[in-house]
Protein backbone atom coordinates (compact mmCIF):
# COMPACT_ATOMS: atom_id res chain seq x y z
CA UNK A 1 0.00 0.00 0.00
CA UNK A 2 0.91 3.62 -1.14
CA UNK A 3 0.77 6.15 2.14
CA UNK A 4 0.37 9.18 -0.44
CA UNK A 5 -0.40 9.89 -3.88
CA UNK A 6 0.56 12.87 -6.54
CA UNK A 7 -0.94 13.70 -8.83
CA UNK A 8 0.39 14.98 -12.49
CA UNK A 9 -2.47 16.81 -14.61
CA UNK A 10 -1.46 19.35 -17.61
CA UNK A 11 -5.06 21.44 -16.92
CA UNK A 12 -6.20 22.24 -13.52
CA UNK A 13 -7.63 25.49 -11.93
CA UNK A 14 -9.02 28.62 -13.07
CA UNK A 15 -9.12 26.57 -16.38
CA UNK A 16 -12.42 24.96 -15.80
CA UNK A 17 -12.29 21.72 -18.23
CA UNK A 18 -13.30 18.15 -17.50
CA UNK A 19 -9.72 17.46 -16.53
CA UNK A 20 -9.35 20.14 -14.09
CA UNK A 21 -12.63 18.12 -12.22
CA UNK A 22 -10.99 15.02 -12.18
CA UNK A 23 -8.21 15.85 -10.62
CA UNK A 24 -9.52 18.39 -8.50
CA UNK A 25 -12.68 15.94 -6.75
CA UNK A 26 -10.27 13.01 -6.69
CA UNK A 27 -7.99 14.91 -4.69
CA UNK A 28 -10.45 16.51 -2.28
CA UNK A 29 -11.93 12.91 -1.61
CA UNK A 30 -8.78 11.10 -0.75
CA UNK A 31 -7.80 13.83 1.85
CA UNK A 32 -10.66 13.48 2.97
CA UNK A 33 -10.21 9.96 3.36
CA UNK A 34 -6.77 10.58 5.00
CA UNK A 35 -4.40 10.50 2.08
CA UNK A 36 -2.30 13.12 1.69
CA UNK A 37 -2.29 14.43 -2.23
CA UNK A 38 -0.40 17.03 -4.12
CA UNK A 39 -1.21 17.99 -7.57
CA UNK A 40 1.59 18.96 -10.09
CA UNK A 41 -0.05 21.14 -12.32
CA UNK A 42 0.54 24.15 -15.17
CA UNK A 43 1.05 27.86 -14.30
CA UNK A 44 -1.48 29.94 -15.53
CA UNK A 45 -0.81 33.64 -16.21
CA UNK A 46 -3.13 36.14 -14.57
CA UNK A 47 -3.99 34.44 -11.23
CA UNK A 48 -4.10 30.68 -10.04
CA UNK A 49 -6.96 29.26 -7.78
CA UNK A 50 -4.30 27.28 -4.97
CA UNK A 51 -6.23 24.82 -2.78
CA UNK A 52 -6.05 24.99 0.81
CA UNK A 53 -7.26 21.25 0.95
CA UNK A 54 -3.93 20.05 -0.73
CA UNK A 55 -0.58 21.80 -1.95
CA UNK A 56 -0.57 23.15 -5.54
CA UNK A 57 2.97 23.11 -7.52
CA UNK A 58 2.96 24.84 -10.42
CA UNK A 59 5.39 23.41 -12.62
CA UNK A 60 3.78 22.69 -15.88
CA UNK A 61 2.58 24.61 -18.80
CA UNK A 62 -1.29 23.55 -20.36
CA UNK A 63 -1.55 21.39 -22.69
CA UNK A 64 1.99 21.24 -23.72
CA UNK A 65 5.58 19.28 -23.26
CA UNK A 66 7.98 21.97 -23.21
CA UNK A 67 11.43 21.37 -22.32
CA UNK A 68 11.56 23.76 -19.42
CA UNK A 69 8.32 22.30 -17.63
CA UNK A 70 9.09 18.90 -18.19
CA UNK A 71 12.36 19.90 -15.84
CA UNK A 72 10.92 21.44 -13.14
CA UNK A 73 7.94 18.62 -12.98
CA UNK A 74 11.02 15.71 -12.88
CA UNK A 75 12.12 17.21 -10.18
CA UNK A 76 9.24 18.16 -8.58
CA UNK A 77 8.18 14.67 -8.83
CA UNK A 78 11.48 12.30 -8.00
CA UNK A 79 11.45 14.77 -4.53
CA UNK A 80 8.26 12.85 -3.58
CA UNK A 81 9.06 9.12 -1.48
CA UNK A 82 8.83 5.50 -3.01
CA UNK A 83 5.59 5.17 -1.05
CA UNK A 84 4.00 8.27 -3.00
CA UNK A 85 1.78 6.84 -5.57
CA UNK A 86 1.73 9.08 -9.36
CA UNK A 87 -1.15 9.17 -11.17
CA UNK A 88 -1.31 10.45 -14.50
CA UNK A 89 -4.49 12.38 -15.38
CA UNK A 90 -3.49 12.80 -18.78
CA UNK A 91 -1.57 11.58 -21.96
CA UNK A 92 1.00 14.54 -21.35
CA UNK A 93 1.58 13.05 -17.69
CA UNK A 94 1.86 9.87 -18.75
CA UNK A 95 4.78 10.61 -20.84
CA UNK A 96 6.60 12.49 -18.06
CA UNK A 97 5.87 9.16 -15.75
CA UNK A 98 7.27 7.07 -18.27
CA UNK A 99 10.80 9.48 -18.31
CA UNK A 100 10.21 8.85 -14.41
CA UNK A 101 9.79 5.24 -14.77
CA UNK A 102 13.16 5.26 -16.73
CA UNK A 103 15.22 7.55 -14.33
CA UNK A 104 13.78 5.97 -11.00
CA UNK A 105 12.06 2.48 -12.12
CA UNK A 106 8.93 4.52 -9.72
CA UNK A 107 5.69 2.62 -10.75
CA UNK A 108 2.56 4.64 -11.61
CA UNK A 109 -1.18 4.57 -12.88
CA UNK A 110 -2.94 6.56 -16.30
CA UNK A 111 -6.15 7.53 -16.22
CA UNK A 112 -7.82 7.76 -19.89
CA UNK A 113 -10.51 9.64 -20.48
CA UNK A 114 -11.64 8.40 -24.31
CA UNK A 115 -10.15 10.66 -27.14
CA UNK A 116 -6.93 10.21 -26.27
CA UNK A 117 -6.83 6.51 -27.03
CA UNK A 118 -6.78 8.01 -31.12
CA UNK A 119 -3.62 9.36 -30.36
CA UNK A 120 -2.13 5.80 -29.33
CA UNK A 121 -3.10 4.14 -32.57
CA UNK A 122 -0.56 6.16 -35.00
CA UNK A 123 2.55 4.87 -36.53
CA UNK A 124 4.83 7.45 -35.88
CA UNK A 125 7.24 8.30 -33.66
CA UNK A 126 4.72 10.38 -31.06
CA UNK A 127 2.37 7.86 -30.74
CA UNK A 128 4.65 4.60 -30.26
CA UNK A 129 6.43 6.78 -26.88
CA UNK A 130 2.43 7.34 -26.07
CA UNK A 131 1.94 3.48 -26.28
CA UNK A 132 5.04 2.68 -24.11
CA UNK A 133 4.24 5.26 -21.69
CA UNK A 134 0.72 3.55 -21.24
CA UNK A 135 2.12 0.03 -21.31
CA UNK A 136 4.74 0.49 -18.93
CA UNK A 137 2.07 1.75 -16.51
CA UNK A 138 0.69 -0.58 -13.79
CA UNK A 139 -2.91 -0.07 -13.93
CA UNK A 140 -5.10 1.92 -16.20
CA UNK A 141 -7.65 3.78 -15.03
CA UNK A 142 -10.98 4.21 -17.20
CA UNK A 143 -14.31 6.67 -16.78
CA UNK A 144 -16.16 4.04 -18.73
CA UNK A 145 -16.41 0.29 -19.46
CA UNK A 146 -16.39 1.68 -23.29
CA UNK A 147 -13.49 3.78 -23.16
CA UNK A 148 -11.32 0.54 -21.26
CA UNK A 149 -12.82 -1.24 -24.23
CA UNK A 150 -11.41 1.02 -26.99
CA UNK A 151 -8.20 0.63 -25.21
CA UNK A 152 -7.48 -2.72 -25.06
CA UNK A 153 -8.36 -3.38 -28.21
CA UNK A 154 -6.40 -0.73 -29.36
CA UNK A 155 -3.14 -0.65 -27.07
CA UNK A 156 -3.46 -4.24 -25.78
CA UNK A 157 -4.39 -6.10 -22.30
CA UNK A 158 -1.28 -6.53 -20.71
CA UNK A 159 -1.66 -3.75 -18.03
CA UNK A 160 -4.77 -4.35 -15.52
CA UNK A 161 -7.60 -1.95 -16.16
CA UNK A 162 -10.33 -0.84 -13.76
CA UNK A 163 -13.46 1.46 -14.66
CA UNK A 164 -13.68 4.16 -12.15
CA UNK A 165 -17.35 6.24 -13.27
CA UNK A 166 -16.83 10.18 -12.84
CA UNK A 167 -18.79 11.55 -9.93
CA UNK A 168 -21.62 14.44 -9.92
CA UNK A 169 -20.64 16.72 -6.99
CA UNK A 170 -23.62 17.25 -4.71
CA UNK A 171 -24.17 20.99 -5.72
CA UNK A 172 -25.66 20.08 -8.78
CA UNK A 173 -28.63 18.79 -6.91
CA UNK A 174 -29.60 22.36 -5.77
CA UNK A 175 -33.15 23.62 -6.92
CA UNK A 176 -33.76 26.82 -4.44
CA UNK A 177 -33.90 28.98 -8.18
CA UNK A 178 -37.14 28.81 -9.39
CA UNK A 179 -35.80 31.85 -11.97
CA UNK A 180 -32.94 31.92 -14.69
CA UNK A 181 -30.70 35.03 -13.81
CA UNK A 182 -30.77 36.15 -17.37
CA UNK A 183 -33.86 37.73 -18.12
CA UNK A 184 -33.97 36.41 -21.79
CA UNK A 185 -33.79 32.70 -20.71
CA UNK A 186 -37.02 33.03 -18.35
CA UNK A 187 -39.12 34.90 -21.19
CA UNK A 188 -38.62 32.26 -23.18
CA UNK A 189 -39.15 29.69 -20.99
CA UNK A 190 -42.55 31.19 -20.07
CA UNK A 191 -42.93 31.41 -23.93
CA UNK A 192 -42.05 28.12 -25.65
CA UNK A 193 -41.37 24.23 -24.50
CA UNK A 194 -37.57 23.62 -24.71
CA UNK A 195 -35.00 21.13 -25.47
CA UNK A 196 -31.75 21.90 -24.36
CA UNK A 197 -28.22 20.91 -25.48
CA UNK A 198 -25.43 21.30 -23.03
CA UNK A 199 -22.10 21.13 -24.63
CA UNK A 200 -19.16 23.04 -26.64
CA UNK A 201 -20.19 24.11 -29.94
CA UNK A 202 -18.65 21.92 -32.32
CA UNK A 203 -19.16 19.21 -34.71
CA UNK A 204 -18.45 16.18 -32.67
CA UNK A 205 -21.19 16.93 -29.95
CA UNK A 206 -23.96 16.79 -32.92
CA UNK A 207 -26.48 19.87 -32.24
CA UNK A 208 -27.30 19.83 -36.21
CA UNK A 209 -28.82 16.60 -35.29
CA UNK A 210 -31.12 18.16 -32.95
CA UNK A 211 -32.28 20.66 -35.55
CA UNK A 212 -32.34 18.50 -38.67
CA UNK A 213 -34.94 16.46 -36.15
CA UNK A 214 -37.36 18.40 -35.00
CA UNK A 215 -37.53 19.85 -38.98
CA UNK A 216 -38.99 16.83 -39.66
CA UNK A 217 -42.32 17.90 -37.41
CA UNK A 218 -44.67 20.21 -39.33
CA UNK A 219 -44.60 23.91 -39.21
CA UNK A 220 -47.55 24.04 -36.38
CA UNK A 221 -45.33 21.83 -34.28
CA UNK A 222 -41.85 23.46 -34.76
CA UNK A 223 -43.30 26.96 -33.88
CA UNK A 224 -44.53 25.63 -30.71
CA UNK A 225 -40.98 24.73 -29.33
CA UNK A 226 -37.61 25.71 -29.44
CA UNK A 227 -34.06 24.65 -29.32
CA UNK A 228 -31.69 25.80 -26.58
CA UNK A 229 -27.91 25.21 -27.29
CA UNK A 230 -25.88 26.41 -24.26
CA UNK A 231 -22.18 26.24 -24.30
CA UNK A 232 -18.80 28.11 -25.72
CA UNK A 233 -18.13 28.25 -29.36
CA UNK A 234 -15.17 25.69 -30.24
CA UNK A 235 -15.69 25.71 -33.60
CA UNK A 236 -16.75 29.62 -35.46
CA UNK A 237 -17.82 27.48 -39.13
CA UNK A 238 -19.67 25.42 -37.52
CA UNK A 239 -21.81 27.85 -34.98
CA UNK A 240 -22.46 29.74 -38.28
CA UNK A 241 -23.37 26.61 -40.39
CA UNK A 242 -26.06 25.41 -37.10
CA UNK A 243 -27.37 29.24 -37.28
CA UNK A 244 -27.66 28.90 -41.05
CA UNK A 245 -29.71 25.52 -41.14
CA UNK A 246 -32.11 26.15 -38.01
CA UNK A 247 -33.17 29.51 -40.07
CA UNK A 248 -33.50 27.06 -43.09
CA UNK A 249 -35.36 24.61 -41.86
CA UNK A 250 -37.55 26.73 -39.64
CA UNK A 251 -36.23 25.40 -36.29
CA UNK A 252 -36.21 28.17 -33.31
CA UNK A 253 -32.72 28.12 -31.74
CA UNK A 254 -31.10 29.95 -29.32
CA UNK A 255 -27.39 29.71 -28.63
CA UNK A 256 -26.87 31.37 -24.88
CA UNK A 257 -22.90 30.78 -24.62
CA UNK A 258 -21.35 30.29 -21.08
CA UNK A 259 -24.58 29.91 -18.98
CA UNK A 260 -23.73 30.46 -14.74
CA UNK A 261 -24.09 26.98 -12.79
CA UNK A 262 -27.28 28.55 -11.02
CA UNK A 263 -29.28 28.90 -15.09
CA UNK A 264 -27.06 25.85 -16.16
CA UNK A 265 -29.73 23.69 -13.02
CA UNK A 266 -32.96 26.32 -14.21
CA UNK A 267 -31.78 25.14 -18.21
CA UNK A 268 -31.91 21.86 -17.26
CA UNK A 269 -34.63 21.31 -14.62
CA UNK A 270 -37.23 23.59 -16.95
CA UNK A 271 -36.22 21.78 -20.20
CA UNK A 272 -38.44 19.07 -21.59
CA UNK A 273 -35.31 17.10 -21.82
CA UNK A 274 -31.47 17.50 -22.03
CA UNK A 275 -30.39 15.87 -25.80
CA UNK A 276 -26.91 14.37 -26.10
CA UNK A 277 -26.54 13.85 -29.90
CA UNK A 278 -23.19 13.18 -29.56
CA UNK A 279 -20.98 11.60 -32.95
CA UNK A 280 -18.25 9.59 -33.17
CA UNK A 281 -15.88 11.25 -35.24
CA UNK A 282 -12.31 10.08 -35.92
CA UNK A 283 -10.11 10.54 -33.26
CA UNK A 284 -12.96 11.80 -30.82
CA UNK A 285 -15.44 10.13 -28.55
CA UNK A 286 -17.84 11.13 -26.02
CA UNK A 287 -16.27 8.64 -22.99
CA UNK A 288 -18.83 9.45 -20.45
CA UNK A 289 -21.59 11.78 -21.26
CA UNK A 290 -21.21 13.69 -17.89
CA UNK A 291 -23.76 16.28 -18.69
CA UNK A 292 -26.44 13.70 -18.67
CA UNK A 293 -25.77 12.98 -15.00
CA UNK A 294 -25.96 17.04 -14.45
CA UNK A 295 -29.27 17.01 -16.11
CA UNK A 296 -30.62 14.04 -14.16
CA UNK A 297 -29.50 15.61 -10.97
CA UNK A 298 -32.19 18.21 -12.31
CA UNK A 299 -34.69 15.72 -12.74
CA UNK A 300 -34.28 16.21 -16.47
CA UNK A 301 -34.05 12.85 -18.95
CA UNK A 302 -31.86 12.55 -21.62
CA UNK A 303 -32.17 11.39 -25.09
CA UNK A 304 -28.90 10.68 -26.38
CA UNK A 305 -27.05 9.17 -29.36
CA UNK A 306 -25.95 5.40 -28.33
CA UNK A 307 -21.75 5.85 -28.50
CA UNK A 308 -19.32 5.64 -26.17
CA UNK A 309 -20.38 5.75 -22.45
CA UNK A 310 -22.89 7.45 -22.87
CA UNK A 311 -25.14 3.79 -21.95
CA UNK A 312 -23.44 3.56 -18.58
CA UNK A 313 -24.92 6.87 -17.86
CA UNK A 314 -28.23 6.93 -19.53
CA UNK A 315 -29.81 4.22 -19.24
CA UNK A 316 -32.70 3.10 -22.49
CA UNK A 317 -35.84 3.39 -21.36
CA UNK A 318 -35.36 3.97 -17.94
CA UNK A 319 -33.49 7.27 -17.60
CA UNK A 320 -33.51 8.35 -21.05
CA UNK A 321 -34.06 7.48 -24.28
CA UNK A 322 -31.22 6.47 -26.80
CA UNK A 323 -31.17 6.27 -30.35
CA UNK A 324 -28.72 5.23 -32.71
CA UNK A 325 -26.11 7.56 -34.18
CA UNK A 326 -27.16 9.23 -37.48
CA UNK A 327 -31.16 7.73 -37.16
CA UNK A 328 -32.58 11.12 -37.16
CA UNK A 329 -35.76 9.82 -37.52
CA UNK A 330 -35.93 7.86 -33.99
CA UNK A 331 -34.08 10.97 -33.14
CA UNK A 332 -37.12 13.04 -34.12
CA UNK A 333 -39.69 10.64 -32.81
CA UNK A 334 -37.96 10.10 -29.22
CA UNK A 335 -37.99 13.95 -28.95
CA UNK A 336 -41.78 14.57 -29.65
CA UNK A 337 -42.47 11.83 -27.79
CA UNK A 338 -40.88 13.82 -24.87
CA UNK A 339 -42.45 16.93 -25.84
CA UNK A 340 -46.32 15.25 -26.05
CA UNK A 341 -45.88 12.15 -23.03
CA UNK A 342 -46.01 14.45 -19.92
CA UNK A 343 -46.13 11.09 -17.42
CA UNK A 344 -43.47 9.15 -19.17
CA UNK A 345 -41.19 12.29 -19.07
CA UNK A 346 -41.94 12.60 -15.60
CA UNK A 347 -41.09 9.16 -14.99
CA UNK A 348 -37.90 9.68 -16.77
CA UNK A 349 -36.70 12.70 -15.35
CA UNK A 350 -37.40 11.21 -11.75
CA UNK A 351 -35.00 7.47 -12.94
CA UNK A 352 -32.50 9.89 -13.85
CA UNK A 353 -32.40 12.17 -11.12
CA UNK A 354 -31.79 8.30 -8.98
CA UNK A 355 -29.33 7.21 -11.66
CA UNK A 356 -27.21 10.21 -11.06
CA UNK A 357 -27.06 9.87 -7.72
CA UNK A 358 -25.08 6.41 -7.95
CA UNK A 359 -22.54 8.43 -9.45
CA UNK A 360 -20.31 9.81 -6.70
CA UNK A 361 -16.73 11.02 -6.15
CA UNK A 362 -16.34 8.85 -3.09
CA UNK A 363 -17.12 5.80 -5.57
CA UNK A 364 -14.78 7.40 -8.09
CA UNK A 365 -12.05 6.88 -5.65
CA UNK A 366 -12.90 3.74 -4.03
CA UNK A 367 -12.31 2.15 -7.46
CA UNK A 368 -9.48 3.93 -8.28
CA UNK A 369 -7.10 3.18 -5.46
CA UNK A 370 -8.71 0.60 -4.12
CA UNK A 371 -5.02 -1.97 -3.20
CA UNK A 372 -3.64 1.27 -3.96
CA UNK A 373 -3.65 3.58 -0.66
CA UNK A 374 -5.54 2.68 2.67
CA UNK A 375 -8.47 4.58 2.73
CA UNK A 376 -9.51 5.45 5.94
CA UNK A 377 -13.00 6.97 6.81
CA UNK A 378 -14.79 10.28 5.64
CA UNK A 379 -13.67 12.60 8.22
CA UNK A 380 -16.45 14.47 8.30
Amino acid sequence: MYRSVAIITHEFAPFAGGIATYVKEVATVLVERGVPVEIIAPYYEGGEENSQVFPVVRALTHHRLSPSAVVKALRAILCHPKDCFLHAADIRAALLLLLVRLLSGRRYGVMIHGSEVSKLTGRGIGSLVARIAYQKADVIFANSQSTLSIFEQNVGKQVPGRVSYLGIEARWFDRHLDAFERSDLEQLAASFPYFCTVARIERRKGQDQVIRAMAAWSCEERARVAYVVAGPVIDEAYRAELAMLAEELGVKTIFTGLLSENDLKTLYRKSVCHVLPALPLEGKMEGFGFVSLEAGAQDAPSVANRTGGIPEVVLDQISGILVDVGDIVGLSIALKDMLTDRVRRNELGKAAGLQAVRFTWKACVEKTYKDIVSLGELSH
